[in-house]
């Protein structure tokens, strides 16, 4: 495999797969995790509580009303929505198949928590170098 992603995309990397931590420990990396994931959820030793999912939607709306006269002065919009709102070059998120930025695994846990699940469990964690 060349790349992981194509070369246009902010998060494109060279080419290799993810390895694992090595700079930091996991205990490191679940606390940045939780500090990242914000209101409405919670981390308690590998386990993410999804307790009001539709608080970071509200954070999500707010801050495109913020950021939104920056896109009108960039230059690569594409870019300005992949970095300042989707969240690319981030933490990304392994749910089953989909590989997601926070942002949309946080959108996508509305759905999980309408369906009734509100815990995850969190499993490997890599980096790229």
């Amino acid at each position: 495999m060349g790349h992981h992603f194509y070369a246009g995309n902010p998060f494109w990397t060279q080419e290799g797969e993810p390895l694992d931590l090595q700079n930091i420990t996991r205990t490191e990396a679940i606390d940045i995790l939780r500090n990242e994931l914000g209101i409405g959820y919670s981390i308690t030793g590998d386990t993410i509580t999804v307790g009001n999912p539709q608080q970071h939607l509200q954070n999500v709306m707010l801050h495109l009303q913020s950021a939104s006269t920056s896109c009108l002065t960039s230059d690569y919009p594409l870019s300005w929505w992949k970095n300042d709102v989707c969240g690319y070059g981030g933490i990304l998120i392994l749910y089953g198949e989909e590989l997601m930025t926070l942002n949309e695994f946080k959108l996508y846990t509305i759905t999980k928590f309408n369906e009734g699940i509100t815990t995850l469990y969190i499993g490997s964690i890599f980096e790229y170098e």
